[in-house]
């Protein structure tokens, strides 16, 4: 079983980094490789990084090597040389059954589903506005004041956050990221601190040119208990969206009939891997004694 998990690894090892090698030979974005092939550009990005969990469907590979000019076998290091023959061959069509079956395959409904219900964008809007408090605002922010203080000059990595700061600001104070209710509200009861947290992130900017230039930091850190607040919001969103998503794959796996023979498969597959490991633990332990 672990034999088998090894290589399995190692063959979508091998099909990420072949994936990476021949879009870029090609000269290809992920993007343009997803428009090419018809396969989304998620899917791509989660067979380029090897995503535990996230395994590409053989229809999908199928298309892929279709749009790169090789074979699947190519892909998956089956075969050494290029080939523009995009058959399944034996072995391919093997290694991918593995695969199909080594999991309930129910990670890619949740996937659709979370987008239906605009899940994919409040994670975008979360993971920003995380960034923006933990990297921005507490780490990076203290950075620039202390240089400030010494009068010492902002490396240019330094300008462009606090120009990513001003920028998100901005785009939140007139409704650019999230249309929401609750942001509009979170917006009006915070106009006027959000416009002066605004101004004062901009004067970063002019701080090389005037090294006496004033900054208020205090100022710009009254973002973090309004930014903190949507983070919340966000969050309270996206437990509710992973609550109900889940909720609705548990009732159209309970009306499939044939769901049945997948988790007896699946029950089965955990008993062997346990039983082996048992005895496994058994030996070692008569070999100490």
């Amino acid at each position: 079983m672990k034999k088998d998990q090894h290589k399995e690894d190692g063959t979508l090892a091998i099909l990420a980094m072949n994936l990476v090698n021949m879009r870029n030979e090609k000269g290809l974005t992920q993007n343009q490789l997803a428009t090419m092939s018809g396969v989304s550009r998620d899917k791509i990005y989660y067979a380029e990084i090897n995503k535990q969990g996230r395994r590409i469907q053989v229809e999908d590979l199928v298309k892929i090597a279709k749009a790169l000019n090789v074979s699947t076998d190519y892909l998956l290091g089956v075969e050494t040389e290029t080939s523009n023959s995009n058959e399944v061959t034996n072995k391919t069509s093997k290694i991918i059954s593995k695969w199909s079956n080594s999991t309930l395959g129910e990670i890619d409904k949740l996937i659709e589903t979370f987008n239906d219900k605009g899940f994919t964008e409040d994670l975008k809007n979360y993971l920003m506005v995380s960034y923006t408090i933990n990297n921005i605002l507490h780490k990076t922010l203290e950075e620039i004041e202390n240089l400030t203080l010494d009068k010492k000059t902002l490396l240019d990595i330094y300008v462009q956050k606090a120009t990513y700061l001003m920028e998100y600001i901005r785009c939140l104070r007139f409704n650019i990221i999230d249309k929401s209710t609750f942001v509009k509200c979170l917006i009006e009861d915070n106009k006027k601190e959000l416009q002066l947290i605004d101004e004062q992130a901009g004067q970063i900017l002019f701080y090389n040119e005037d090294k006496d230039h004033k900054i208020d930091f205090e100022c710009i850190r009254k973002a973090i208990p309004i930014l903190e607040e949507y983070k919340d919001y966000l969050k309270y969103k996206l437990d509710n969206a992973i609550e109900k998503s889940t909720e609705d794959i548990i009732r159209t796996t309970e009306e499939d009939q044939t769901y049945f023979n997948k988790i007896r498969k699946f029950i089965q597959e955990k008993e062997r891997a346990n039983a082996e490991e048992t005895m496994q633990g058994n030996k070692r332990n008569k070999t100490k004694k």
